[in-house]
């Protein structure tokens, strides 16, 4: 019922002491926070750990965080990174993992 990976952000922040957990997830606008939201409320009863409700595709969230990859120089990839949304969309995930290594590569000459 749970994602796997919420269950490992809960621990994690637990085991680093950290007051609250929460996901980047919702500043995608193909992802729905408030189902999000409603896991991670769940999620923080089995672990004892609070989440951070988040929506942060609001306000211009999603294109500032765009603006913000371009402006640190981070790299961003084209998909959420699970392979069932790559797979959705599509994604060559050889093509994905060339760029990567293309631009890590590129970072390390600079």
């Amino acid at each position: 019922m749970f994602s796997d990976a919420t269950d490992q952000t809960a621990l994690k922040a637990k085991e680093l002491g950290a007051d609250y957990f929460g996901s980047a997830l919702t500043i995608s606008p193909h992802k729905n926070s408030s189902l999000i939201n409603s896991i991670g409320a769940e999620v923080q009863q089995l672990y004892d750990m609070r989440y951070l409700p988040s929506d942060f595709k609001k306000k211009g969230g999603y294109k500032r965080s765009v603006e913000m990859c371009e402006e640190y120089d981070i790299y961003r990839q084209c998909y959420c990174g699970c392979i069932f949304a790559a797979k959705q969309q599509n994604v060559d995930l050889k093509q994905v993992s060339q760029e990567a290594k293309a631009y890590l590569q590129a970072k390390k000459e600079t």
